[in-house]
């Protein structure tokens, strides 16, 4: 009976060990890639001060979101952009409802653009982005729902959120990067750059097993720090493929373009990404509307978002293509 409680007492000692073992691991090794860090508005404190990059304290533009993880905070910011020891102050208006501000318009009908930081315009003034640009040229009221570091997931389930109880949007205008697929099944890699700087968060993200689903905000962690280093291992044998994203984020895809149907409105795919897309083919073949940025757009000199010439080019294009689909829907 003692060599049996002898036992019991040093496998709870040895299970403690490595319990307390394994938070070390979790708290002290940063997973998140500096850009995540600027997108989600967390201060980057290894970066020297005579870095050509380095900025000041950003503020935080978002609270926590039980549905979505996180979503903007109504508020006028002031975004501290250092450029060769030069201020860029970038200042970004939060409306009420969430969305950032665009041209004012007492238009019934509307143009919901949603998507990630490139969408919201990080790193750009409120009039410079290319929702905001669009807003300058069409009668309709423009909604700029982009928020920093959303998933195609979190940005449909915004989507649904903000019209709930209003009159649906006429266009529906999705902001496509190809880095949004790991956002999307929450894959190894992006659920631990998330839990370096907030383990509370649950997340809604879409799996493919037998069948496509998209699941409900899920806790990045597990309570024991073992169970949630398993949890990496499983995630990184079943999520850590590139061609998993692209499958996930397509289904994604159909899924907004179910509900744009649903709404009876157009769908407009505006691919961001800087060179060649994985889902040009896809989209091509399901009979998907979209226009492409300009390739090797340079990018912001503070920041790694794309800058002027990006808005601007994707503004014309978005506006040539409203003009196409309003003249065939005659």
């Amino acid at each position: 009976m003692k060599n049996i409680l002898l036992l019991l007492v040093s496998t709870l000692m040895t299970i403690l060990v490595l319990e307390f073992s394994f938070r070390g691991v979790l708290h002290y090794t940063n997973f998140i890639h500096p850009n995540t860090k600027v997108a989600l508005g967390v201060v980057d404190t290894n970066l020297p001060s005579d870095n050509p990059h380095a900025y000041a304290e950003m503020p935080n533009m978002t609270v926590p979101s039980e549905s979505l993880g996180w979503k903007l905070k109504p508020g006028k910011y002031t975004l501290p952009f250092k450029f060769e020891g030069k201020n860029h102050p970038i200042i970004s208006t939060v409306l009420e409802d969430g969305s950032r501000i665009t041209r004012e318009s007492s238009s019934s009908k509307s143009i919901a653009f949603i998507g990630g930081s490139v969408t919201f315009g990080y790193g750009v003034g409120d009039k410079e982005n290319f929702p905001a640009l669009v807003s300058e040229k069409v009668e309709d009221k423009v909604f700029n729902l982009g928020v920093q570091a959303y998933s195609t997931v979190q940005s449909m389930l915004s989507l649904k959120e903000f019209f709930k109880d209003k009159q649906k949007p006429s266009v529906i205008i999705y902001g496509l990067g190809s880095f949004h697929g790991e956002r999307n099944n929450l894959s190894y890699s992006w659920r631990r750059a998330l839990r370096s700087e907030d383990d509370t968060l649950k997340l809604p993200y879409a799996k493919y097993e037998k069948e496509f689903e998209i699941v409900s905000a899920t806790s990045i962690r597990s309570n024991l720090a073992s169970g949630s280093l398993l949890l990496d291992w499983l995630q990184m044998k079943l999520t850590n493929s590139f061609d998993q994203e692209v499958k996930v984020t397509e289904g994604v895809l159909l899924e907004l373009k179910r509900l744009a149907n649903e709404w009876n409105s157009r769908l407009l795919i505006a691919v961001i990404d800087k060179g060649p897309t994985p889902y040009e083919a896809f989209l091509s073949k399901e009979g998907f509307d979209y226009v492409k940025a300009i390739e090797n757009y340079e990018s912001l000199p503070w920041d790694f978002h794309p800058g002027h010439e990006f808005h601007k080019d994707l503004s014309e294009k978005i506006l040539m293509k409203l003009q196409t689909l309003k003249e065939e829907s005659k």
